[in-house]
């Protein structure tokens, strides 16, 4: 297989501000839990990982990922460090280090970590046409937005814009590495801040994302091309840069002998007291409402082409009115984060028919009118419950445990039983 060379190998000095150090990818088939990186459940890496010699030793935690490689001279790929083979319709994740670029969870105090987090930011997974014999030009990847190609999304093209201008197609939910967009300021684990161990080791901890291969991509070799754009704030003031790796991959038939055996995606839960979700999931479950079927619908499909997508997981009432309370973080789409803690501004809009809902300490979420309706009813009937007392452990004028936001068009209004 000719694994081409010419763009991807070296920094891209033909535009401003971009870079191919300082963050990267790891990983481009990871099938490990999503707190920590595991070595053994990497199937696949980019370019330039042979060429790091102890640096790509495991450390505990999965922490190695984060070294800085002795030099970034372009090596190719070694039999223990293999480009990725994708069947098409399936879910594959990639891993990161974070390198500091994330944001803290309410209450840690790890006075080792960080946050230099990137504004506005922007995450994509771009690819080539299928046998390449050179790298594609950024014009060219900047075209090829893999979840457009996957049918997830629609007008993902890359444009520029002015600095702040957040006109790009790309910069909606669905066009986004992961179907989610990180919000500036909001720690909402969602972007390159997907990472639920930031506290932990802010330099070190494992991020992750995932994308489905289109079920039409035809076999053969591609070049894939992860770009993260943000904006930084300096001592001369705001920057904008952009980092990018690149890594070959080879589609394969589905079912076919040359596939990697297994289930795809990253696993377990996260473990954090950020919102994190196990992104693997979110991405199947788009891609499920997508792929072509011959029995009946799902009563519950998800919505793409939005910025705030209804997610697969709603739970379905049982007619009775009543739907059981969350007890993990919110989920997909229509769970939006729409108020937390730390917020200083008033919380997100729900979409109609959306209840912006207290889930837990931490955050609250976009929830079905009925089934939010109800969960306050219960709050409200339950032995012992004090309004007050609740209210009285939400700083930062945080939505009680017996509150929620009513939306009714553009207005918020807040509804108790």
């Amino acid at each position: 297989m000719l694994f081409a060379q010419q763009l991807c190998g070296f920094a891209l000095t033909a535009l401003a501000h971009r870079a191919s150090s300082h963050s990267w990818v790891a990983c481009t088939d990871y099938r490990g839990d999503v707190n920590y990186f595991e070595q053994d459940m990497c199937l696949a890496w980019p370019r330039q990982w042979s060429n790091r010699g102890e640096h790509a030793e495991p450390q505990a935690n999965g922490y190695h990922i984060a070294e800085e490689p002795p030099s970034r001279a372009w090596s190719g790929l070694t039999e223990l460090f293999p480009f990725a083979v994708y069947e098409p319709g399936r879910v594959y994740c990639l891993a990161w280090p974070m390198k500091n670029h994330g944001i803290m969870p309410a209450g840690c105090t790890n006075p080792h970590s960080k946050s230099d987090e990137g504004l506005d930011e922007s995450l994509t997974l771009r690819v080539s046409g299928v046998n390449p014999t050179r790298d594609p030009s950024q014009a060219e990847f900047n075209l090829r937005n893999i979840n457009e190609l996957a049918g997830l999304a629609s007008n993902c093209s890359h444009t520029w814009s002015e600095l702040g201008q957040n006109s790009n197609g790309e910069l909606r939910d669905e066009c986004q590495l992961g179907l989610e967009k990180h919000r500036t300021g909001h720690p909402d684990c969602k972007g390159f801040t997907r990472a639920p161990k930031f506290c932990e080791s802010s330099g070190a901890a494992m991020g992750t994302g995932c994308f489905k291969v289109p079920l039409d991509m035809s076999p053969g070799h591609y070049v894939a091309q992860w770009y993260w754009d943000a904006s930084f704030s300096r001592s001369s003031g705001l920057q904008n840069f952009a980092y990018t790796s690149c890594f070959d991959f080879e589609v394969v038939p589905l079912g076919s002998s040359a596939a990697r055996l297994g289930d795809t995606g990253t696993v377990g839960t996260p473990d954090s007291t950020l919102p994190c979700q196990n992104n693997a999931l979110k991405v199947s479950g788009a891609a499920s409402a997508t792929a072509p079927t011959t029995t009946a619908p799902s009563s519950v499909t998800p919505a793409l082409g939005t910025s705030a997508p209804t997610p697969d997981s709603i739970p379905v009432e049982d007619g009775t009115g009543d739907a059981p309370a969350p007890t993990t973080p919110p989920g997909d789409g229509g769970d939006e984060i729409c108020a937390d803690p730390s917020w200083d501004s008033p919380p997100i809009c729900c979409e109609d028919g959306y209840l912006c809902e207290f889930a837990n300490e931490h955050w609250a979420s976009c929830r079905p009118l009925r089934a939010s309706l109800a969960m306050v009813a219960r709050h409200h009937s339950s032995p012992g419950f004090d309004d007050e007392a609740q209210r009285g452990r939400r700083p930062h004028k945080f939505l009680s445990a017996g509150t929620a936001l009513v939306q009714v068009g553009s207005d918020l209004r807040t509804a108790a039983a």
